[in-house]
C-alpha cells in the first residue's frame, strides 16, 4: 500500500512537470507559431511571417476588372559615354646623364587600377635642359628615342597594349659618341601621368510583364518618357529604342518629353524587353510609361527572376497573400501552373516549389470575385 501511493505521487508530479513545461513552451513561442500549434485561424498574427529571402513583393490592391488602359511604369535608365581625366605626379625633378664616367638613368613605377576603361595614358614633362636623344622604355619596350627641345612641355602617349597592372618607365639618354669627354644630359621637371578613362553605359534593358489577358485584349500602345540632359550637349547623339529587338525610334536626342507609338505586334505574352541605347553623351531617361489600350478584362501580372545560385541553393518556395474582403476567389497562374484561391482568411500561403523555374518567372492573378490583395510575396529558404 505504501509502495502504490509512492508511484502515484511520482507519476502525478511527472504529469504536472510536463504540463508546466508545455505551458512555458507555448508562452515563449512567437505569436504565429503559437496560433498554428493551437489550430486556430492565424490570418492576422501570421501576416508578417517571412520565409527566407523575398523574390517578389507587390502591394496590388483591388483586383477585379481593370479599366480600358493598362500602364506599365518602368525604372529610369542612366546612360552615358563620357571621358574622365585624372593625373598623378611621378616626379617633381629628374636629372638623366650619360658620359665618360657613367650613366644616370631614372626609373619611375606606377600601377593601374582600372585598365578596362582606360582610353588614353600620357606621360607629360617640362624639358629644362636637353643634350642628346631622350630614350624612354615602357616595360622594357622603347616608346621614344629622339632629341627633345629645351623650354617645351612634351606629351608622350604610352601605348595601351604595352601596359600592365604594375608598370615601369625607364628614362635614359643616348651616349655622347666620339666626343668622349662630354656628357649628354636632360633635366626634367613636373613629370606627370595623365589618365583618360572612357566610362561607358550606353544601353539598358528594362523588363515589364504583359499578362495573357492583356496580351489577348491589346489594341493600341504608346511609350512616353522624359530625357534629362546631365551636361551640355556638344554633338548630335543618337537615341535608339527597341521593343523585343524591334526598332521603335532612331533619331537625334533632344532634352524633354517624348511620345512614341508602339506596334502592338511587337509585344509578347509574359516578359517584354524595352532597350534604350545612345551613341554618346550623358543622359537620364525617366518617367518611362508603356500605356496599353485593351478591349477586354485585364488582370494584374508580374515577373521575378531566379538566378542560378538561388535555384541551386533554395530548398522551398512559398507564395503568401495578405488580403482584405469576406471571400477571396481567384485563379493564380504561375508559369502556366494554376493555383486555386478560395478562402475567407486574411492570410493564405501556398507551397510553390514545383512551379518555380530557373531565370524569368511569371505570375498572374485572375480574380473570380472582387477583393483586395494588400501584399503578394514570393520567397524561398
Amino acid at each position: 500500500m505504501f509502495f502504490k501511493n509512492k508511484v502515484g505521487g511520482t507519476v502525478g508530479g511527472l504529469i504536472f512537470m510536463i504540463g508546466l513545461f508545455i505551458l512555458l513552451y507555448t508562452l515563449i513561442l512567437p505569436p504565429c507559431d503559437k496560433c498554428e500549434l493551437l489550430g486556430e485561424d492565424c490570418s492576422e498574427v501570421c501576416k508578417d511571417k517571412i520565409y527566407g529571402e523575398i523574390l517578389l513583393s507587390e502591394n496590388i490592391g483591388y483586383v477585379g476588372e481593370y479599366s480600358n488602359s493598362v500602364d506599365h511604369n518602368l525604372d529610369s535608365a542612366d546612360l552615358f559615354i563620357k571621358n574622365e581625366p585624372s593625373s598623378s605626379v611621378l616626379s617633381n625633378y629628374l636629372e638623366i646623364k650619360h658620359g665618360l664616367f657613367g650613366e644616370s638613368d631614372q626609373v619611375l613605377e606606377f600601377s593601374l587600377d582600372d585598365m578596362d576603361n582606360l582610353n588614353k595614358l600620357i606621360l607629360s614633362f617640362y624639358v629644362i635642359e636637353s643634350k642628346g636623344d631622350m630614350i624612354i622604355e615602357l616595360n622594357n619596350k622603347v616608346i621614344l628615342n629622339q632629341n627633345l627641345i629645351a623650354g617645351k612641355i612634351e606629351n608622350v602617349e604610352l601605348p595601351l597594349n604595352f601596359l600592365e597592372e604594375n608598370n615601369k618607365l625607364m628614362l635614359r639618354v643616348s651616349p655622347p659618341g666620339f666626343n668622349f669627354f662630354s656628357s649628354n644630359k636632360y633635366l626634367l621637371k613636373d613629370v606627370i601621368l595623365k589618365e583618360n578613362f572612357e566610362l561607358v553605359h550606353s544601353s539598358e534593358v528594362l523588363d515589364f510583364s504583359v499578362s495573357s489577358s492583356e496580351f489577348g485584349a491589346l489594341e493600341d500602345s504608346s511609350l512616353s518618357f522624359y530625357v534629362y540632359c546631365k551636361e551640355d550637349v556638344e554633338s548630335e547623339n543618337i537615341l535608339k529604342i527597341y521593343l523585343n529587338e524591334n526598332l521603335l525610334l532612331n533619331e537625334v536626342i533632344s532634352c524633354g518629353d517624348y511620345f512614341v507609338d508602339m506596334d502592338s505586334s511587337y509585344f509578347v505574352k509574359g516578359v517584354n524587353e524595352l532597350e534604350f541605347s545612345i551613341s554618346g553623351g550623358n543622359y537620364l531617361i525617366g518617367d518611362i510609361i508603356v500605356s496599353n489600350s485593351v478591349s477586354d478584362v485585364v488582370y494584374p501580372a508580374y515577373e521575378f527572376y531566379v538566378s542560378d545560385r538561388i535555384y541551386g541553393l533554395a530548398t522551398n518556395y512559398y507564395l503568401s497573400l495578405d488580403m482584405s474582403g469576406n471571400s477571396k476567389k481567384a485563379e493564380i497562374i504561375l508559369n502556366e501552373e494554376i493555383i486555386d484561391l478560395d478562402s475567407s482568411n486574411r492570410f493564405v500561403e501556398f507551397d510553390i516549389k514545383g512551379m518555380i523555374k530557373r531565370g524569368n518567372n511569371f505570375i498572374e492573378v485572375k480574380p473570380i470575385n472582387d477583393f483586395e490583395i494588400n501584399e503578394l510575396k514570393i520567397g524561398y529558404n
